[in-house]
């Protein structure tokens, strides 16, 4: 799936993983906190494998360590309901309240999980006018 889907955080901390995303990464993934944007990330398992090893070849190691503990990789699974418990420290960082907006950009395997407030203030944020100018679209 392409595009973006809408889900609730429960009071267990608990986001429903919308099923047309949820097919590109089975019932186990990587969550981690995205760099530079208050989102968390979310890896299938070989895509996450393949990150780390381009971040551990390609970066000092003390450098790659350091990134590594920011985004504080954690494992994520679905239960039988396609749910999956989003851990405490991952809500804070992306300020996840109720609503929850999953965000497909269609790159590098993963997909973004967004405070819809949040994603709103981002996008607004944007100067779209001087990108298009920069990437000459």
């Amino acid at each position: 799936m392409r595009g973006e889907a809408t889900s609730t955080l429960d009071v267990k901390g608990r986001l429903n993983f919308p099923a047309a995303f949820r097919k590109g990464f089975g019932d186990s993934f990587v969550l981690v906190k995205a760099l530079k944007v208050p989102c968390i990330q979310v890896y299938s398992t070989e895509h996450w494998e393949e990150f780390k090893t381009s971040l551990l070849s390609n970066s000092p190691r003390t450098k790659a360590e350091q990134v590594l503990r920011f985004i504080s990789a954690t494992d994520g699974e679905t239960d039988k309901q396609g749910r999956f418990f989003m851990p405490a420290h991952l809500r804070k960082y992306a300020n996840l309240d109720s609503e929850v907006v999953f965000k497909d950009l269609g790159i590098d395997g993963k997909i973004e999980i967004w405070s819809a407030a949040e994603l709103e203030r981002n996008v607004e944020s944007i100067d779209i006018d001087s990108l298009v100018d920069e990437l000459s679209l």
